[in-house]
């Protein structure tokens, strides 16, 4: 469960350059030079068959490609360390993390915004949550996500709910639902124009017995991608109208 969530295109298909305007499954659009286009074919490539969660090996072979056309762009170092969690190489993918942040604390480049320390705040915390280290998980996502849903009201940019996302997989597994409740709602918060944070929230909602938030949850995502959220919607307000409002 948790080796799929950490496809990039699995959490809301957004956590990614955010210069891109584009999920990583689409391809990025980091910059536009010769080998930029290369490297967001590449990318899109290794996104499409990562959200499909098949052939790691082809998944790795495209993004050392593109790390090879970009060797420093954090964005691919990125995308290659949620793939080599996913075909499970997990110390590689620690390797390349940990090294990712203790470079990007000294550097001042203008394209290598917050959100991209946060992103890889927010890989390294689901490795953890892969080993088992869950305290440690939790430091990580608590700092990936610090004040993101406070920035993104005042400052009316676009953030990522992707950290929060995460932060609800923990504590799911580590059976604070309530915690988790607050941690989903929040990420559709962030990204309301993002089917699966609407759907997580709303099915958050709806194992807490919140009916009416579950289904405005449903609702949204049934909206904004039908072909997903149409039966999760549909049998949602079935069961909810059925009990008056109320689940029992």
């Amino acid at each position: 469960f948790f080796i799929i969530l950490i496809a990039f295109g699995l959490c809301g298909g957004s956590c990614d350059d955010p210069h891109a305007g584009k999920a990583s499954q689409q391809g990025g659009k980091h910059k536009q030079d010769a080998p930029g286009g290369e490297v967001e074919r590449l990318r899109g490539e290794a996104g499409r068959l990562l959200f499909e969660g098949r052939d790691a090996a082809r998944i790795l072979t495209l993004l050392n490609q593109a790390r090879a056309l970009k060797p420093n762009d954090p964005y691919v170092l990125m995308d290659l360390a949620a793939a080599l969690t996913f075909a499970q190489q997990q110390t590689e993918a620690e390797t390349l993390l940990l090294g990712l942040l203790a470079r990007w604390p000294e550097e001042k480049e203008e394209d290598l915004p917050n959100m991209a320390r946060r992103r890889a705040l927010e890989l390294l915390g689901r490795l953890r949550i892969e080993q088992g280290r869950w305290d440690e998980a939790e430091r990580l996502l608590v700092e990936s996500s610090a004040s993101l849903i406070e920035k993104a009201e005042r400052d009316e940019k676009m953030y990522f709910g992707c950290p929060y996302q995460a932060l609800g997989d923990l504590y799911m597994s580590t059976s604070r639902p309530d915690l988790a409740l607050a941690a989903y709602t929040d990420a559709a918060k962030i990204e309301p124009s993002q089917p699966r944070t609407q759907a997580y929230a709303s099915l958050q909602n709806y194992d807490a017995g919140r009916c009416a938030q579950a289904l405005r949850f449903a609702e949204r995502a049934h909206r904004l991608d039908p072909s997903h959220a149409r039966t999760t919607w549909l049998l949602l307000a079935r069961d909810c109208r059925r009990r008056g409002g109320n689940r029992a």
